[in-house]
């Protein structure tokens, strides 16, 4: 795969929402799948998977295994992999060698003992050992 799917902007998850999982899901529908699945379309497809949304949140969180239940709808095509442990370089590597990337981890920005967030890496960036990833908070 080429990098053709840097052309597509970035899909917030918006304000009062805890959908970084629908964002994701809407970049990579339309960057790799090359369907339009709003962010909205997919949180509606997968509430019955979602966690009731809390603190004012409009759309609710999900849990390990209901992200993997909706990672593996056969609809997205991804080769899902679950894992509890820290990714080396070279891990990525091989992840990236089809393309983008969709990965969740727990992120200590989410709360005092870390949240799960969800985040799709794009691309390697040339010259550099770092990725260019699709989380709104970065763009």
């Amino acid at each position: 795969m080429g990098l053709e799917h840097l052309m597509y902007p970035v899909v917030r998850q918006g304000k009062k929402t805890m959908a970084c999982w629908a964002a994701c899901l809407s970049w990579y529908a339309k960057a790799v799948r090359h369907l339009n699945f709003s962010m909205e379309e997919i949180a509606n497809r997968y509430a019955h998977l979602m966690d009731a949304p809390k603190n004012g949140n409009m759309i609710g969180g999900m849990g390990d295994a209901q992200r993997a239940q909706m990672l593996r709808d056969p609809i997205w095509q991804l080769d899902y992999s679950g894992s509890n442990r820290d990714f080396i370089d070279q891990d990525i590597k091989m992840f990236m060698s089809s393309g983008p990337t969709l990965f969740a981890y727990c992120d200590k920005e989410l709360g005092e003992s870390g949240g799960s967030h969800m985040n799709v890496i794009v691309a390697k960036i040339e010259n550099s050992d770092q990725y260019k990833v699709m989380d709104h908070r970065l763009w």
